[in-house]
């Protein structure tokens, strides 16, 4: 609740308590949210303030991302800005001074098991793959929240999205669309729907003029495939576009 207008000729003692102090409010104390990378997509972490250690952090990231990481395969943190430096996850956030980290597999221990092997051979064929054609059927929201159903096709060369029949008069019907790979800057899980075993997922694009971006809901089974195949799409292209992107919301970053 409001504290009351105070008068100063009232005593404080009656509000309870002997003594009043003002102390200014610290805006970059609260509410605090921390990028997480993971290849070409990243979460947002909310914590309460600077003190939390990188550790907490990370298992915070983990339970978050847990559908979209590699089994087995033990993580760490670095900076954005300082890829390959490890950091110690005993320091804190106000140690480290930034908001944006890299969520990297650490080395693991050699293991020739076949869980391993099975991993390892699945995470190359999914390389492999990435490139090929291959089209997802997946509902797009716009920003009033209507949905229709598309197709997505995604390819080594561009994403296609391809409006399905209308099934009422008054449904949404969005454009047929295509962008280029090169032009495609991020792809993020935005929720998890445990009711409905369905997941969200954004697509930031370069339209020409401005980054625009689309956002779709699937089978979470659909939206983790459609995820992976862009991230291998994504590294494998180089993209100045995608390099400016990210360079822009870092100095906006360091600006607030």
């Amino acid at each position: 609740p409001d504290f009351p207008s105070l008068n100063s000729k009232e005593l404080v003692a009656k509000f309870g308590f002997p003594v009043l102090a003002l102390v200014e409010k610290d805006e970059h104390d609260s509410n605090l949210l921390v990028t997480i990378f993971i290849d070409e997509v990243f979460s947002k972490i909310q914590v309460n303030n600077l003190q939390i250690s990188l550790q907490e952090l990370l298992e915070l990231t983990m339970r978050k991302r847990r559908p979209s990481l590699i089994k087995g395969v033990s993580y760490k943190l670095e900076k954005r800005t300082e890829p390959g430096v490890s950091l110690d996850l005993k320091q804190t956030l106000a140690d480290c001074n930034s908001l944006e980290f890299v969520l990297t597999p650490d080395q693991p221990p050699v293991d020739f098991g076949e869980s391993r092997a099975a991993n390892r051979f699945e995470l190359d064929m999914s390389a492999m793959e990435a490139p090929l054609y291959r089209s997802y059927n997946v509902t797009a929201i716009n920003k009033l929240g209507r949905t229709a159903d598309v197709e997505m096709g995604i390819s080594g060369d561009k994403i296609e999205i391809t409006p399905m029949p209308n099934k009422g008069f008054f449904q949404w019907q969005p454009k047929a669309a295509t962008v280029n790979d090169e032009d495609v800057v991020l792809c993020e899980l935005l929720a998890h729907k445990l009711n409905t075993g369905k997941s969200t997922f954004k697509v930031v694009y370069w339209n020409g003029d401005e980054y625009k971006h689309w956002t779709f809901e699937a089978e979470t089974s659909i939206t983790n495939e459609i995820l992976k195949k862009l991230h291998f799409v994504m590294q494998m292209k180089t993209s100045l576009i995608r390099n400016e992107y990210f360079a822009l919301k870092e100095h906006k970053s360091l600006k607030k």
